[in-house]
């Protein structure tokens, strides 16, 4: 009795412990993983968590009770995360010794390896075959310990991702990359690469595991993988997302090509052969049975041959045979009547070969033939007109061969054709090319005209407000005069940023190339900004690494033009915070650097499905944003295309409403330091107050009225007397009757241009040994113009709209106050 009460009091506990264990509240595990990893984990296009990974963890979760929020990012952050107690677990990680010590590891629910993709065409076919050649590898990734375990020669090239390394291998970069399998696999279906294939060693495989710093929970996906793995759920979730991409599969689909493509053509062959052999077995069985119908048959088959001579005879190639030295007409087929001509005319002797040729190209056909007999060819090809007796000219095409006689005599057996319609079309295509050259030609005249259009009267409108600006007006008036200047400012930079787009897609930008110190750059840009920012809560700050070289040679002007477009950029979209410019070396190899480029901010960020659009002609994020910020679209679209014009490559790292990050790497040689380029360069003008000048007097040689006006009233404002020439002859005629110590000379202007101008005051100047100070005052804006008025004898150049500021120092300048 008392056993039996003992034993139902064990039952109802343990149904107690049961029922509490059901009424306890289900843990909420974060589960860390790559969010760039397919077919393992990766984001798809709704921005939701997928792959083998997730789906593996899911079914876990479920079976021992976990309530499961996933949590992807790059691989580094992921460890970050994990290290730093953000996540509980990560559900893909290689094992290692190295890790087992820093984690605890459940046992593998799957295996990863890497391996090494070359293109279609490569002659590599093992490991051993890489020693020297160009390798692309993923930053951090594994591969970089492979190629350090193998005594790796040749060249290895880090990129941000293994997706950039496969693109970069099916461009034709490099020779090699190194990836993981599947993912490689993986993405070179997504991709729709056909050019790459896997070489078949597996190189470095390892468990691939969960890892975490909590052993019981490590202990409790054990015992679920244990649980998928008895149940056969895990080799159906394996099978579901690795089979159709495992080796053996993709060697059964290489093997299903060669059938598609080589072995049913040829089995469709022999399929025809036996029933054409079987058709002709019939046919000779049919003509076997009566003698009398082989007699027929014979007739018929000659009879058609003859019909078949007589269509080749008369066809539209013509054949001929011509004794040289006389060029006499031997035999020619019965179709050259095609052209007016009686074959039984020519053969009988007249008129001679030569003589049916147009009389321009005469003279060319028979030295044609006598050089090639002199050097004993065989064979000749060449083009020639043909005169018809009605006087119409023909276009042929005439091939000859050459049969050396023993008695020195010479034979030239040959056919034509006539090429008159071919001859036609190259026509037509030659012009159509001159008429899009002429196109292009005439667009670049536009856009100079163009430039110089807007530049000349937005000269007069800034100049204005930059002459109101120094008569001393009220608060509420000098903030509209700067909206005004600030508008018209704008406005330059979209012009600019439509010639430079022009250029890049007609492929007419050339770069410059030179030594320059980047931290003096990157000096100057925080400067300007700095002076003529309009959020002065936004503050400009840099991070240059330490291992960044001083001097560098490459294109400085179009990296300033990149970095200040992204610069803007991030200005435009952060009102408070900061923008950061950072600079560190990405790569060094013997000399050569890429060095990576940051331009971050605290703005408004990106939406991540929209970012691989902002970077397209006329693109921004959404037309919200084009009417609170304005631009055209073409800022972005600019740098992109600039950046691989320089040989680099840029993407951006964002999320709405935390900031964006612009990435940008570029080539660049070391070079060694130059006296000249430690100075530090001079500040930025910045509009302020100047001082006035000493009492000196200027040309202003221009035949705009209202540019007149306003230079005239701007140099006045610092004391200078001005007198105003229309054009170049004027100016002439003023300088031989007055002295001046200066020169404003505006280039495009009627009765004489500036140019001319500038090198008759030149050529003058030799017998006087005078020099006069002449400043380029123009519109034109467009590459090499600079260099074009400098060679004319030109001191300096300033182009239109004028900045005040810049045109008080370039006149200090030359005159040397």
């Amino acid at each position: 009795m008392t056993r039996r009460l003992s034993l139902m009091f064990l039952l109802l506990l343990i149904s107690g412990l049961m029922v509490a264990q059901d009424d306890s509240p289900r843990r909420t595990i974060t589960i860390g993983g790559d969010f760039n990893f397919p077919p393992y984990e990766y984001l798809d296009e709704n921005n939701d968590p997928v792959g083998y990974n997730c789906e593996l963890t899911k079914a876990i979760a479920k079976e021992m009770g976990y309530d499961v929020v996933f949590k992807l990012g790059k691989w580094s952050r992921v460890v970050q995360w994990l290290n730093d107690g953000e996540i509980d677990m990560i559900q893909g990680m290689a094992f290692s010794p190295e890790r087992a010590k820093l984690y605890s590891f459940s046992t593998p629910h799957s295996q990863t390896w890497r391996a090494i993709f070359v293109r279609q065409n490569s002659p590599f076919q093992t490991p051993a075959d890489i020693q020297k050649a160009q390798v692309a590898v993923q930053q951090g990734d594994i591969a970089n310990d492979y190629l350090k375990q193998i005594t790796f020669h040749g060249s290895k090239i880090e990129v941000p991702s293994q997706e950039d390394a496969l693109q970069l291998l099916s461009s034709g970069r490099y020779d090699a990359a190194i990836v993981n399998y599947m993912s490689g696999i993986f993405m070179l279906k997504k991709l729709g690469i056909d050019n790459l294939r896997a070489l078949p060693e597996r190189i470095f495989p390892k468990d691939y595991c969960y890892a975490s710093k909590d052993g019981e929970l490590i202990t409790d996906f054990n015992t679920g993988i244990a649980h998928m793995r008895t149940s056969g759920k895990l080799d159906e979730l394996h099978n579901t997302w690795f089979e159709l991409l495992s080796p053996e599969n993709m060697a059964k689909q290489r093997l299903w090509k060669l059938i598609k493509w080589r072995l049913i053509p040829l089995g469709t062959l022999m399929l025809i052969s036996l029933i054409m052999l079987y058709y002709i077995r019939r046919k000779m069985k049919q003509k076997s049975t009566a003698y009398e119908q082989i007699s027929g048959e014979r007739t018929r088959i000659a009879e058609e041959l003859n019909r078949e001579y007589s269509l080749f005879l008369n066809g539209p190639v013509t054949v001929y045979k011509v004794q040289h030295p006389r060029m006499k007409i031997v035999n020619i087929s019965a179709n050259f009547n095609q052209f007016g001509f009686s074959p039984g005319d020519l053969m009988s002797g007249e008129p001679e070969f030569q003589e049916l040729v147009f009389s321009e190209d005469r003279a060319g056909f028979i030295d044609n033939h006598k050089n090639n007999i002199q050097q004993k060819k065989e064979f000749n090809s060449q083009n020639y007109r043909l005169q018809t007796p009605d006087g119409s000219i023909h276009w042929l095409y005439d091939f000859t061969m050459y049969c050396y006689e023993s008695d020195g005599q010479v034979t030239l057996y040959g056919y034509l054709m006539d090429i008159s319609s071919q001859k036609a079309l190259e026509a037509e295509l030659i012009e159509a090319r001159e008429k899009s050259e002429n196109a292009n030609i005439a667009k670049g005249h536009f856009l100079a005209n163009m430039s110089h259009g807007i530049r000349t009267p937005l000269n007069g409108i800034m100049g204005f407000v930059q002459v109101l600006l120094q008569t001393d007006p009220t608060e509420v008036q000098r903030e509209y005069l700067n909206l005004m200047y600030s508008s018209g400012h704008n406005l330059m930079k979209i012009v600019n940023d439509i010639l430079d787009f022009s250029k890049i897609e007609s492929g007419k930008l050339d770069l410059i190339m030179n030594d320059f110190n980047i931290r003096y750059v990157i000096d100057d840009l925080v400067k300007t900004f700095s002076y003529h920012r309009e959020k002065p809560g936004v503050d400009i700050r840099t991070r240059l690494s330490d291992n960044v070289p001083a001097i560098v040679f490459g294109d400085m002007m179009r990296l300033k033009q990149i970095l200040i477009n992204l610069i803007q950029n991030a200005l435009k979209f952060t009102d408070e915070g900061w923008v950061e410019i950072a600079v560190d070396v990405y790569t060094q190899v013997e000399g050569e650097y890429r060095l990576i480029f940051c331009v971050s901010d605290t703005g408004i960020g990106i939406d991540p499905m929209k970012q691989h659009d902002i970077f397209d002609n006329f693109t921004q994020v959404d037309p919200f944003v084009t009417r609170k910020y304005g631009g055209t679209g073409l800022g972005l679209s600019i740098v992109k295309k600039l950046v691989e014009i320089m040989g680099g490559f840029i993407w951006v790292e964002s999320e709405a409403g935390g900031g964006s990050s612009f990435f940008i790497i570029l080539p660049f040689r070391g070079a060694p330091e130059k006296p000249e380029q430690i100075t530090h360069p001079q500040k930025p003008i910045v509009f302020c107050e100047t001082d006035s000048f000493p009492a000196i007097r200027i040309l202003l040689v221009e035949d705009e009225p209202i540019n007149q006006i306003v230079t005239k009233k701007q140099m006045e404002h610092w004391n200078v007397s001005v007198e105003i020439a229309n054009h170049g002859k004027e100016a002439m005629d003023m300088l031989s009757k007055q002295d001046f110590d200066c020169i404003l000379m505006d280039i495009q202007m009627p009765v004489m241009d500036g140019i001319t101008a500038t090198k008759l005051i030149r050529e003058s100047e030799k017998e006087s040994g005078n020099h006069i100070g002449i400043i380029a005052f123009t519109a034109a804006a467009m590459v090499g113009d600079k260099e074009r008025f400098i060679a004319a004898g030109m001191d300096d150049y300033i182009a239109k709209p004028i900045d005040v500021n810049l045109l008080y120092n370039v006149i200090k300048r030359i005159m040397s106050i």
